[in-house]
């Protein structure tokens, strides 16, 4: 009965690690993201070529997002490797523990923590790269949709639809 004790606080343990690598991850790459209202007004002078934003203001958004993007890219890129390399460390590891030395037990930790850091963020950069890829694109065409015209009598904003 203590045996099965130690099993499940040792299994708690291990989901509060994995859940804090998840948030430790995703902290790391989420260090770009944009809140909708964190671009302070840019004065009342500015004029509004969208309903919601002035043409400055979509470039300062279009700009974060390509920042989240490229943020998620790299945390992407860096959880695929970790976790591939966490699963050849494993590979490595299991069949040196039936040694009788079981030097195997170095690369098994290696292995799991690899994987704990892993795959939280693999998951973290998915999540960041699908979110500023959709937000970036969507910047991308209100941005193109703005024309300024120069006419004689003073500047008019055109949109393309």
């Amino acid at each position: 009965m203590a045996r099965k004790a130690q099993i499940l606080q040792g299994t708690n343990m291990l989901e509060k690690i994995l859940v804090f690598a998840l948030f430790f991850a995703f902290s790391l790459c989420a260090q770009d993201i944009i809140e909708e209202d964190s671009i302070p007004d840019s004065g009342a002078s500015a004029q509004r070529v969208d309903e919601e934003y002035t043409k400055p203001q979509i470039q300062e958004k279009l700009a974060g997002y390509t920042r989240m993007y490229t943020s998620g890219r790299g945390c992407l890129g860096g959880g695929i490797a970790l976790t591939i390399s966490s699963v050849i460390a494993f590979a490595v590891g299991i069949p040196l523990l039936s040694n009788a030395d079981q030097s195997g037990i170095p690369f098994c930790v290696v292995g799991e923590l690899g994987a704990g850091f892993g795959i939280p963020l693999l998951a973290a950069g998915a999540v960041l790269t699908k979110i500023g890829r959709e937000k970036k694109d969507e910047y991308q065409k209100r941005l193109q949709r703005v024309s300024v015209v120069i006419m004689p009598n003073g500047v008019a904003v055109k949109w393309l639809l």
